[in-house]
C-alpha cells in the first residue's frame, strides 16, 4: 500500500486532504474524463450501451421475439431498419441487443474474478514453486 501511495504522490495525484491512495485514483480518473476526448467517447458508449442492456425491450418500437409477416420488408415509419429474412424488426433487436453484451461482459469478469482469486489463494498457500511462476 506505501508503495501505490509513494507512486501517487511522485505522478501529483494524491490528495493533500486525506493522503488516502483512493482519493488519488478518483482524481486521476477525473482528471482522464477531463483531457481525454477517447475516455468520454468510452464512457459515453458504456453508458449507451448498459442504458440499452436494462431498457432496451421496454422502449422497442417492436417486440424482440415476434416476427411479423413482413419479411424483407425495406426501411419505413413501421420498420426504421426494416425487417430481416424471418421477419423480425432489425432497429427492434439493434436496440436489445446489448442485454447480450453486457451479460457477457458481466459474466467474463466474474469468471475472471473467480478464477484469480482461486489461483491466488493456492500460489500463497503452497509458496513454492507455484510462487515462482507469478
Amino acid at each position: 500500500m506505501a508503495h501505490i501511495e509513494s507512486e501517487l504522490e511522485l505522478d501529483g495525484h494524491m490528495n493533500e486532504d486525506d493522503g488516502s491512495a483512493e482519493a488519488g485514483r478518483w482524481e486521476h480518473f477525473k482528471e482522464l474524463v477531463r483531457t481525454s476526448w477517447l475516455v468520454k467517447i468510452g464512457l459515453v458508449i458504456v453508458t449507451i450501451a448498459v442504458f440499452l442492456a436494462a431498457f432496451g425491450p421496454i422502449i422497442a418500437p417492436q417486440p424482440t421475439e415476434e416476427a411479423t409477416p413482413d419479411k424483407l420488408e425495406a426501411p419505413s415509419g413501421d420498420h426504421w431498419f426494416g425487417t430481416d429474412t424471418n421477419g423480425f424488426d432489425v432497429f427492434s433487436r439493434v436496440i436489445a441487443a446489448p442485454r447480450v453484451d453486457v451479460t457477457i461482459a458481466l459474466a467474463a469478469t466474474l469468471l475472471s474474478l473467480v478464477l484469480g482469486s482461486i489461483i491466488g489463494l493456492i500460489v500463497s498457500f503452497f509458496r513454492g514453486w507455484a510462487g515462482e511462476l507469478t
